[in-house]
């Protein structure tokens, strides 16, 4: 990531990994301009409130707390610039004025967020209606043939299998059986990772001369080094399986013995990311 000029500005989109990629920037590149952190909130003040709860405040920045010293929050809010979003939604959920002034500042985007329900009932609808609104008709995509997947056929039917109110638990478990069987099909194991791959061949149908850099990380656990050891956040993936193994609570696991399980520090991604954005 190209960070290390003042001038710079980049964009991203809050998880608990761009958490650390931020802490990661604004502690080897402190002459970063601003980074437009975008964060699922209803508005403003409360996007504001939760990157200082999520992010700013909490442990992972306690290396920057040191350096800066009394200075640590007015070095942080001069760098970090909430933006109310949403990336289910068309613009990313951003206001117009603001998506226009962002895309004009920053130099580098890096979208991290992902809803990770493997069987979210709503995953082709919403991205339907992202890609309707941003390409206008149908057809405008059904001509780009750089696309591998037929994704505005899976957009139909997705719609058109709407048969009942969305409200109704019936519906609810119609499009998760939907998703599931249109994943398998294709090759895919959920509609997670089925969804994902249809967004990727949206970007990368609709970039155009952007250069474009898709990562798609295994298992990703603790850092082993930096900015310090053994920080993570939440219980998910392996986590459980560390932790119950550590406490003692689970001796053994039933697995071919000769299976490589592919994990990742979280500080190897972080700084793959910084690589890749400077390169490009």
């Amino acid at each position: 990531m190209a960070v290390a000029d003042s001038a710079a500005h980049a964009a991203l989109s809050v998880t608990d990994n761009a958490s650390v990629l931020i802490e990661k920037i604004l502690r080897m590149s402190p002459d970063i301009g601003k980074i437009y952190v975008v964060v699922k909130a209803k508005d403003t003040e409360a996007a504001l409130k939760r990157l200082q709860n999520e992010v700013v405040d909490t442990e992972l920045f306690k290396c920057l707390q040191e350096i800066h010293g009394k200075d640590y929050q007015s070095f942080v809010a001069s760098k970090l610039v909430p933006v109310s979003g949403d990336i289910r939604e068309s613009s990313v959920g951003i206001a117009t004025e603001l998506a226009n002034k962002i895309a004009e500042e920053v130099d580098i985007i890096v979208n991290i967020a992902a809803n990770t329900t493997f069987d979210e009932r709503g995953k082709a609808l919403y991205l339907g209606e992202t890609i309707s609104s941003r390409l206008g008709s149908s057809s405008d995509f059904s001509e780009r043939k750089d696309a591998v997947l037929y994704i505005e056929a899976e957009i139909k039917l997705a719609f058109h299998c709407r048969k009942q109110p969305e409200n109704s638990a019936s519906f609810h478990k119609e499009m998760k059986d939907l998703g599931t069987q249109r994943a398998k099909l294709h090759g895919w194991e959920n509609t997670y990772v089925f969804t994902k791959a249809m967004g990727e061949m949206v970007i990368n149908a609709m970039r155009g001369q952007i250069p474009v850099v898709t990562m798609r990380p295994s298992i990703i656990e603790s850092t082993l080094k930096d900015p310090f050891p053994g920080w993570i956040q939440g219980n998910r993936m392996m986590d459980p399986i560390i932790v119950y193994y550590g406490n003692g609570q689970m001796s053994c696991l039933l697995a071919d013995p000769d299976c490589v399980v592919d994990v990742d520090g979280l500080h190897k991604w972080t700084n793959n990311k910084c690589i890749y954005g400077t390169k490009n």
